[in-house]
């Protein structure tokens, strides 16, 4: 188990010493944070690596400590899930500027929760004894005789149509947190097919993952709430349905002055399809006239429920 995390030094040296202590184990580690925003708050800070460490980490790459002394590799294979928990409010407001865009969220699989009127005991969360029992009993058997998973052609034939699907139906922020449910399914379904102790990986449990990945999509709003992730984009879009349709120096005087921020935000909002830039020429000639102007139906408050009447596809 991979707590307090404070750096991408710290996972790669963990994981290293693993390996080296362990050789004839596979390489896992659970990466385990109650408090989410701690990890946040530490690939946040100036320098840190601990982000591009896990992206690596996610997409299977080699991971490396590099020194003039010495240098420490993690190479493949290896598995680094992670089960992290933290309030929408505090997600908002400690997720780094940018990561909604760079990859660095759409990397997690956000599922909303509520939390049960219980009263806490203290004890430890513990897994049925009959769960256990299959886990166990699925590990051996992956560990007696190591072998490849095959998996259907139905299964691939749907994830490639789910991939195509989601930027159908989704845009905004939705638009950029769904881009890996394709990939997040497959590992879902990947695990069931293991547990299962099955020799591939079939159309029964593709469908439990895509339950799973459609849930999380549907929760985005309530996740994330009404928000871009940009709050130069978020200002300038308030500003823009407020009026319809805005002069470029409009937005100089009134809304972001530094021309390098106002250029980002703009694209942000062209991006996410909330707004075109619109070019006008005089019919008798002179100075053209550039507006941002909203495009009709495209509110804020739609980037999280386009396209959720929508079915993905089936088996």
């Amino acid at each position: 188990v991979l707590d307090g995390l404070n750096s991408g030094e710290a996972l790669v040296a963990t994981l290293h010493w693993r390996r080296e202590q362990f050789p004839q184990q596979p390489l896992v580690g659970l990466v385990f944070e109650e408090e989410f925003a701690a990890l946040l708050a530490s690939r946040s800070r100036e320098g840190s690596t601990l982000d591009p460490k896990m992206r690596a980490a996610f997409d299977g790459s080699v991971i490396s400590n590099r020194r003039s002394g010495e240098t420490k590799s993690v190479v493949p294979p290896y598995w680094l899930p992670a089960l992290i928990a933290i309030t929408p409010v505090e997600l908002r407001h400690r997720l780094e500027a940018g990561a909604l865009q760079s990859g660095s969220a759409n990397r997690w699989l956000y599922l909303p929760v509520r939390k049960r009127d219980i009263l806490p005991t203290g004890d430890l969360p513990v897994l049925a004894p009959a769960h256990r029992a299959e886990i166990t009993a699925a590990r051996r058997w992956a560990m007696e005789q190591p072998r490849r998973l095959e998996v259907e052609q139905d299964v691939k034939d749907v994830l490639s149509r789910y991939a195509d699907w989601l930027p159908e139906v989704s845009y905004g922020v939705a638009h950029d947190l769904t881009r890996r449910f394709s990939i997040l399914a497959f590992r879902i379904a990947l695990i069931h097919a293991l547990v299962e102790q099955s020799e591939s990986v079939t159309g029964a449990h593709l469908r439990r993952a895509l339950a799973l990945t459609e849930y999380a999509r549907h929760g985005i709003g309530w996740v994330f709430g009404a928000s871009i992730g940009n709050p130069d984009a978020d200002l300038l879009l308030r500003h823009l349905q407020a009026a319809g349709e805005l002069r470029k120096t409009a937005i100089t005087r009134q809304v972001i002055r530094d021309p390098i921020r106002q250029q980002v935000a703009i694209d942000e909002l062209v991006r996410l399809g909330l707004a075109k830039v619109v070019t006008t020429i005089p019919a008798g000639g002179g100075r053209t006239t550039t507006l941002l102007s909203a495009i009709s139906g495209r509110a804020l408050g739609t980037l999280f429920t386009s396209g959720l009447s929508g079915n993905p596809p089936v088996l």
